[in-house]
């Protein structure tokens, strides 16, 4: 621990001659006797030991000196030794102390739990009298014991224990009677919030209290001093139980302060000042433990003579509880699955909230591999954030996922999110068609695998989770077609086109226009006389929304609901389906329990198609839709591409003016020609048919539209021409995957590649 030194007028501290253990010297004062005083008696033994446990004992030692352990100190059996030492007492010790028998005190460093008194006899009974302690290598220091019934005693925590006073250094012949500074109290505690500290004092001279809660303290000692001091000085020393440093020392801490030079005069000595050293000193529930204070004084006086005694000791229990630590974030929106070509660029997302601070951060599982390495902060969006990078074919199959965070006090909990695995494909240079199911010369209504299927004018496709594709069109049913290329009718009889509930064969559509599938693999199926239909996966059909013939502009529950010319279908993670209205030149939106309401409408009767916020902006005849997973609508209207985004209408790529035509280029100034089936890829990206022109365009979220297969103004269906043909009688596009399409031009459906 380190202290004031207490020096001569060389300023040279007095240090032990031998850095052993703990070293006790009984002193007197200039009137008082200790009872060892004056040498060693050699028929008294040198030294003394027990061992000691929880029980706690008393070892009696030579000369006297004895050391009470109460129960608890000791957490396991120790042997104690008191030793008289052969080095004697300090060659430059205080002038008015005679020298007595000097001990050793052992084990070194040992610390005690509960507080362990020492003490020696005593010729005579004075309140307070000095004695004299060093710890090892360091400077002799006293501590104010008392004396009673013969002995004088005072008390300790270890044997590497800093000292409670350092005695003052009296010259030769000095008439005055109050040359040091001294402290006239041994101080207390006080604290903001000031009931936060508790005073479980049990005696006055060694106060000690508790801190229920974080607080700062402010460490008081009254001091007085003669009133010709320059200044004041004092230091206090803060040190905690069982902290020590490698070597085994106590790790002290200090802050100095500087009193005012104007000293305030004594109540009771017109040749004293007194007052008060306060240092205010900040603890957390970090600083738990028990803490002891020590405060050193020194005084300037004239001719510079610099004289210091140390002050009494305080102890502070410090129990705060740490404070609450943060809830777990809440994860709104999981990354998805993505795909993407070798060398494009590909983005996750996630979505979530705190209730305090939120951070996300992103991590990489390559494939084939157990452990995630870290990826950094992503790009930040509204409560949340995206990971965008360049997918390169071997980093198919790595799986990333973000580390959500929520910070308080400190203190972090964090959440990983789902785990979404990406999937790249290699670059294609060039577009391609292929057969996947049906005959490109023979139409008809029969299911089988590959070339033996046949297909009459086959419509919208839709995919489920599986990747299994279902078609309507103008036969009536619904056909499903796996990945492998085999077909069967799930539902519905071809040619025999009605609006009537049930199962397989029994059920029947009434010119289906429309077909999207839930995550659970229910098919919804809108027909173009007025009734929107619900399909299970084992074909069971049942009406969800509006009636067959029916036809009106109605909100409301199920059966009520009234519709003009559906169109295409689309469906949320929610469940809630999209319907592109024709007739009422709306989007419809149906709930899961078949309620029906209308999103945007308008521009009938030739009135303009208009962007703006719904109640501003118009549609005209609204034909095919896809939503994304922020809930924002694409749908195609006879030359345009548009969006239904926060409640707002715009339009994405087109002319607004009705002008049709065959152009690539940005927004406004792209030209289509009655846009039919429309889709979104992985990447986010659209593609539409372009079914005046005999092409699909792609439009980016950006409004660049693009031609990526066909050739504008040929209307045969070839597949080995270069680029390929996709006929006139196009009608359904679906996205597979990023660049991969299925495709239906009658009489059969296609498997499209495109760069």
């Amino acid at each position: 621990m380190s202290t004031s030194s207490m020096k001569g007028e060389s300023g040279r501290p007095w240090r032990m001659p031998r850095a052993a253990g703990q070293w006790l010297l009984a002193a007197t004062s200039a009137c008082l006797l200790l009872a060892a005083c004056g040498g060693n008696d050699d028929a008294a033994p040198a030294s003394a030991s027990a061992v000691i446990g929880a029980a706690g004992g008393t070892i009696d030692g030579p000369d006297g000196v004895r050391v009470e352990i109460p129960p608890g100190a000791l957490a396991v059996p120790t042997e104690i030794r008191v030793a008289r030492s052969d080095a004697g007492a300090p060659a430059d010790f205080p002038a008015d102390a005679s020298h007595g028998a000097v001990y050793e005190l052992t084990p070194h460093g040992i610390r005690f739990a509960e507080p362990v008194t020492l003490s020696l006899p005593s010729a005579t009974d004075p309140a307070v009298l000095p004695v004299f302690m060093a710890s090892p290598g360091g400077e002799w220091r006293t501590v104010s014991a008392e004396a009673a019934g013969g002995r004088v005693r005072w008390q300790v925590t270890g044997f590497s224990w800093a000292t409670q006073a350092l005695a003052c250094r009296i010259p030769a012949g000095n008439t005055d009677p109050f040359l040091c500074v001294w402290p006239s109290s041994f101080g207390t505690l006080n604290a903001t919030p000031a009931p936060s500290l508790v005073n479980v004092s049990a005696s006055a001279d060694f106060p000690n209290y508790t801190l229920t809660q974080e607080a700062t303290v402010n460490v008081r000692f009254h001091y007085a001093a003669a009133r010709d001091c320059g200044d004041v000085r004092a230091e206090i020393t803060r040190w905690k139980t069982g902290v020590v440093d490698a070597g085994g020392r106590l790790i002290v801490t200090s802050v100095k302060t500087q009193q005012s030079p104007s000293l305030p005069p004594s109540s009771t000595s017109a040749s004293r000042g007194e007052d008060d050293i306060v240092v205010p000193l900040p603890f957390t529930h970090a600083d738990n433990g028990v803490h002891f204070f020590g405060m050193g004084f020194s005084c300037l006086r004239p001719g510079k003579t610099q004289r210091a005694v140390y002050g009494g000791q305080l102890r502070l229990s410090v129990e705060t509880p740490a404070p609450p630590g943060p809830a777990l974030p809440t994860i709104t929106q999981q990354p998805a699955p993505a795909s993407a070509r070798d060398g494009a660029a590909v983005a996750f997302d996630v979505l979530a909230s705190a209730a305090n601070s939120l951070s996300i951060t992103w991590e990489q599982q390559a494939a084939g591999s157990s452990s995630w390495a870290a990826l950094g902060n992503g790009i930040t969006v509204t409560g949340g954030s995206r990971l965008v990078l360049t997918a390169l074919l071997a980093d198919t199959g790595a799986l990333f996922r973000a580390q959500v965070c929520n910070t308080l006090n400190a203190q972090t909990a964090c959440l990983a999110s789902a785990a979404a695995r990406l999937t790249v494909t290699p670059a294609t240079s060039v577009a391609s068609l292929s057969v996947l199911a049906g005959a490109l010369n023979a139409t008809g209504n029969v299911d089988g695998t590959g070339s033996a299927a046949r297909f009459d004018t086959p419509g919208p496709i839709a995919l489920d989770a599986a990747g299994n594709a279902y078609i309507v069109g103008a036969a009536c049913t619904l056909r499903k077609l796996t990945p492998a290329g085999v077909v069967t009718t799930l539902a519905g009889v071809a040619g025999s086109c009605a609006s009537v509930d049930g199962s397989g064969s029994a059920a029947r559509f009434n010119f289906p226009s429309g077909v999207t599938v839930d995550a659970a693999g229910n098919i919804y199926v809108a027909e173009n006389f007025r009734a929107i239909r619900k399909v299970t996966p084992a074909g069971a059909v049942s009406t969800l929304a509006g009636a067959d013939m029916a036809q009106d502009f109605v909100d409301g529950p199920g059966a009520t609901a009234r519709f003009s010319t559906p169109g295409g279908l689309a469906i949320d993670a929610s469940g809630n389906l999209y319907l592109a209205d024709r007739g009422n030149h709306a989007i419809r939106k149906i709930d899961p329990a078949g309620n029906v309401s209308t999103l945007v409408s308008g521009a009938a009767n030739g009135n303009p198609v208009i962007d703006g916020p719904i109640g501003t902006a118009t549609l005209y005849q609204p034909n095919s839709l896809v939503v994304d997973a922020a809930g924002t609508v694409y749908f195609t209207e006879f030359h345009l591409v548009r969006k239904l985004e926060g409640g707002v209408g715009t339009t994405l790529a087109g002319s607004l003016a009705d002008v049709t035509g065959y152009v690539d280029a940005t927004g406004l100034a792209a030209r289509f020609n009655n846009v039919g089936s429309i889709t979104r890829d992985p990447t986010g990206d659209l593609y539409a048919i372009d079914a005046g022109n005999h092409v699909i365009r792609k439009i980016t979220l950006a409004g660049v539209v693009t031609t990526v297969l066909g050739v504008a103004g040929q209307t045969d269906l070839n597949l080995t021409s270069t680029p390929p043909h996709i006929g006139f009688s196009a009608y359904g596009l679906v996205a597979t995957d990023v660049g991969q399409f299925l495709l239906s031009s009658h009489p059969v459906v296609l498997k499209a590649s495109v760069p």
